[in-house]
């Protein structure tokens, strides 16, 4: 035996530690694994993927989730192929559109689990919805209804019951009903059917105040349960700030009972479409008959910094839905008050633009006030357009110095304070000539007579510059000061000792004044300068329109004919900003545009550039333009062409080329210059000698204020329905075979 060496004792165990320790590994990952699992399966965060949703819907969902263990992720239609990792994925449905692809992306996850669900599906082949029963109702309603607490136990709704989490999850509640047509005010949990309730609730709240005017407010979209609502609320709380009750009504079928119900002074409609559907007319003639304004203030779905940059403003499905609907009902002022703002979640949002809020809120109070104050306080400016010198004055089809003075005649009539008013039309234009006139830049000698007879107001530099920084961007006026350099100018400027001062011609009658529109730019193309220029306006004209809002105080502001040149200033097309020069100097002073009947394009972009509440004038009345002289003998001829036969025909087809030549008729109708003409020539000369015959002419202009004789009438309202009338009579002939195209196209035949 070995020394140290005892092979009887007991070997140790050495493999027993070793097996310990696997089966302990085994177990700790089998546990681990479970653990996985089931934290997995019970605890881990719920993802929720969003697609083709509004940044304002999800600003509203996003803010209802206050649960860190649901993770609301927003996917772009180039990201589809990450739906797998998804416990749930919604899909607003309108306007949405994928490729086969795409489909088949949703398609495959939905096969491995993942629930899908189109709300608002417009187009059934891309409803990809996979859920059934009573998950497909509860999501339904949750979507349906809407509004932070719905919203908030959707997300629950699918922590628990869709993703089967039982940890960190509240139970969710049924989704809440929320009625179609209801009042509702700041706190979005209560809402109201009836009126009576409603209006209780506003009085015990103190909403609503004792012989204070009452607000309409219509919510459209974005709406107070569908998106975020901060623009809605600070709408309301900008009125209640002002001592105005506000009505605040979020309905789609019953807006008309409710409003007859609320009995407003005033309606404000967030438009999105006509006022109410089904009861257009109805709507129409019960605001005429409580002479309620419709004020239509616009949402721009848009950001902020991007619509102030946009030329064109709105376009599109948004241009008819927000501005060009609203008009048939009525609707005025399409003052933008609402923008796009990131907010602190990421999310475009609507917000108040807080300047142009408080604004509209100037614009509302003046509307009130229109109403309320008695005829004789009303202060009227009423602008004019009219060449420099003495260019006469000018409105389409209309006599202008008569039917303003008509119309001057007639406030007096009607209770405004109109003072010192001229015995007749006549007077008051010479009046116009020393005190009213549009001086050209170069004309020294005639504004010096014009400072000494004419009256002007004389607005020194200081207070012309606090009213620029009080109703102009800075940006805006540094473009004026690049121009035409420091105010006041060298156009229609003065000195006095060491002040400056700009004149603004002017005549006033009491509370009324009538002004000149001045020159909108300095140089030759007045017609460009009129129709619109990139260049922003001069001092004086600039100055015209805050001392009218400013220094007179106007409450309504009118622009005498078509047309001038406000709402050809620069900027966009509707939904203007501030830095659009037609929004900066009509500002928020209620306005008319008396404009012609005849030339509605121009009379929308009035309307909706400067706020405009038009007035139509007629056109004169119409008359048959008669033929005389050479031209009525060619005519004779021409008639008695069409029964001659044989030597006879061609005796007139030669005297008819020869007198066709003598008129010069053949250049302008391109004809035979040898007068040689065959009976398509003939034809075709006929034509436009009878056309020429039977054209429409107007008789003279119209006089504001003069209504049409009765033989006017008479002839004016045959000379318009004529046409329609034997082109649809001579298309029954047409159809029953009496006569063929070639006699109809005679027209001496028809």
């Amino acid at each position: 035996m070995l020394p140290g060496l005892n092979f009887t004792q007991p070997m140790k165990p050495f493999k027993i530690p070793l097996l310990k320790k696997i089966i302990f590994a085994i177990v700790f990952a089998m546990l681990t694994y479970a653990g996985y699992r089931m934290y997995d399966k019970k605890v881990s965060t719920t993802k929720i993927a969003f697609v083709n949703y509004q940044e304002f819907q999800l600003s509203r969902i996003s803010r209802s989730n206050k649960n860190s263990w649901i993770k609301i992720d927003v996917l772009g239609m180039n990201e589809l192929d990450k739906v797998r990792d998804y416990s749930a994925v919604f899909i607003f449905g309108r306007g949405f559109q994928m490729s086969p692809e795409q489909m088949e992306q949703l398609q495959a996850a939905g096969y491995a689990g993942v629930n899908l669900f189109v709300e608002s599906a417009t187009n059934p082949n891309v409803d990809v919805t996979n859920l059934k029963g009573a998950v497909l109702d509860n999501v339904t309603d949750y979507f349906k209804h809407g509004g932070t607490s719905n919203y908030a136990y959707l997300l629950s709704y699918v922590r628990k019951e869709m993703d089967g989490k039982t940890w960190f999850v509240d139970d969710p509640e049924a989704p809440k009903s929320i009625p179609r047509d209801v009042f509702i005010h700041l706190d979005e949990n209560v809402v109201f059917e009836e009126f009576g309730k409603y209006n209780q609730y506003l009085t015990e709240i103190g909403a609503i105040k004792s012989e204070q005017p009452k607000v309409a407010l219509l919510t459209s979209v974005p709406g107070p349960f569908n998106a975020n609502r901060e623009h809605i609320d600070d709408l309301i709380r900008m009125m209640e700030s002002r001592n105005l009750n506000v009505y605040t009504i979020s309905a789609a079928t019953k807006r008309l009972d409710f409003l007859k119900e609320v009995n407003p002074d005033i309606v404000i409609l967030m438009p999105h479409g006509r006022l109410t559907l089904g009861q257009e007319k109805e709507a129409i003639a019960w605001l005429k008959e409580k002479n309620i304004p419709l004020l239509t203030p616009l949402s721009v779905f848009q950001p902020y910094e991007e619509w102030v940059d946009d030329p064109q403003g709105f376009e599109g499905g948004l241009l008819s839905m927000s501005v060009v609907l609203p008009e048939l009902d009525g609707g005025i002022n399409p003052y933008a008050i609402i923008a796009q703002y990131e907010d602190e979640m990421g999310f475009l949002s609507f917000q108040a633009i807080p300047d142009r809020l408080e604004k509209f809120g100037d614009m509302v109070e003046k509307w009130l006030a229109l109403k309320a104050k008695s005829n004789k306080d009303k202060k009227v400016a009423i602008y004019y357009f009219k060449g420099p010198g003495l260019n006469a004055m000018v409105a389409a089809n209309m006599e202008v110095v008569p039917s303003i003075y008509n119309a001057l005649v007639k406030l007096k009539e009607e209770g405004y304070t109109v003072e010192n008013l001229p015995d007749s039309a006549d007077e008051l234009w010479e009046m116009i000539k020393t005190q009213g006139s549009v001086l050209g830049p170069y004309a020294k000698g005639a504004f010096d007579d014009f400072l000494k007879n004419g009256n002007p107001a004389m607005v020194e530099k200081s207070l012309y510059e606090q009213w620029v920084a009080k109703d102009l961007e800075t940006e805006s006026y540094q473009e004026v000061k690049q121009k035409y350099g420091e105010a006041p100018g060298e156009y229609l400027s003065s000195r006095k000792g060491d002040n400056e001062y700009i004149a603004i011609a002017k005549l006033q009658f009491g509370n009324i004044v009538l002004l000149p529109q001045p020159l909108a730019g300095l140089g030759e193309d007045t017609f460009q300068i009129v129709h619109g220029t990139d260049s922003p306006p001069p001092h004086p004209y600039i100055a015209s329109y805050l001392w009218t809002r400013n220094a007179f105080q106007a409450d309504a502001i009118i622009h005498w004919g078509t047309h001038g040149s406000l709402e050809f200033t620069p900027g966009k097309q509707v939904g203007l900003s501030g830095f659009d020069w037609t929004d900066a100097l009509i500002g928020v002073t209620p306005h008319f545009y008396v404009y012609t009947i005849s030339n509605v394009g121009e009379g929308i972009i009035a309307k909706r550039r400067s706020y405009a509440t038009t007035l139509s004038y007629l056109t004169p009345p119409f008359m048959e333009s008669e033929v005389t002289g050479d031209l009525k003998q060619l005519g004779d001829k021409l008639s008695a062409f069409v029964g001659a036969k044989g030597p006879v025909r061609e005796q007139y087809r030669t005297s008819i080329g020869d007198l066709a030549i003598a008129l010069d008729l053949h250049t302008d109708l391109g004809l035979d210059s040898l007068g040689d003409f065959d009976d398509e020539t003939i034809f075709q000369l006929s034509n436009h000698i009878e056309e020429v015959r039977n054209s429409k002419v107007t008789g003279g202009l119209y006089t504001i204020g003069n209504s049409y004789t009765i033989e006017q009438l008479d002839n004016t309202t045959e000379l318009m329905a004529l046409d329609p009338i034997a082109y649809s009579l001579s298309f029954l002939d047409k159809l029953n075979g009496e006569v063929t195209q070639k006699q109809l196209d005679n027209q001496l035949f028809f």
